[in-house]
This record gives structure tokens, C-alpha cells and sequence, in this order.
């Protein structure tokens, strides 16, 4: 083995892992959340209807991605979408109609 073999195989074994590790952060976020996407969940700013879920692999956390409402619980004008952290969550509605 000279030392470019070992710089590739090194890499496949840091590729690796970083794959595993994240799949590990997505089981342990889904196992501690009961949000899907089509659900309203509300934090401190306003509310948004999740149409994605990401993962923070720093904080350990969901991260609910989506429409922004206004206050009356209908979709922005202006289209706007934003995250929601899963810490920060303070109301969460199944199913949320618009």
C-alpha cells in the first residue's frame, strides 16, 4: 500500500462514517418528534405549515421547514417560508388546513 491508497481508503472510511453517524442523528431526532410534514407547528416568531424536515446534527434536533402563516393561521402572501427548531416549538397542530 503507498500512501495514495491509504489517502483513498481513509477517505471511504471518513465518508463512511459521517454517513452512519448522520443516519444515527436522523433516528434519534424522529424517535423524539410526533411532527410530519403537513403539520402546523408555531414558535416564538409565528407559525408555519412543515413541508420539509431537516436534522441539526449539532443540536440534536428536527428542523421543521416551511410556509410561513400570518396570524390568522393563512398562508403569507409573499410566499415566505423559514425553519422552526424542534427546541423551540410551542404549538404543534396535526394535519393543518390553510
Amino acid at each position: 500500500m503507498n500512501k495514495e491508497m491509504y489517502e483513498i481508503e481513509l477517505k471511504a472510511l471518513k465518508d463512511e462514517f459521517e454517513a452512519e453517524k448522520f443516519n444515527l442523528v436522523m433516528e434519534f431526532c424522529n424517535a423524539h418528534s410526533t411532527i410530519v410534514i403537513g403539520d402546523k407547528v408555531t414558535d416564538g416568531v409565528g407559525s408555519v405549515i412543515v413541508e420539509k424536515i431537516k436534522y441539526s446534527t449539532r443540536d440534536l434536533c428536527c428542523v421543521y421547514y416551511g410556509l410561513e402563516l400570518t396570524k390568522k393561521l393563512i398562508p403569507r402572501k409573499d410566499g415566505s417560508k423559514r425553519n422552526v427548531w424542534q427546541s423551540r416549538v410551542k404549538d404543534h397542530a396535526v394535519g393543518a388546513k390553510s
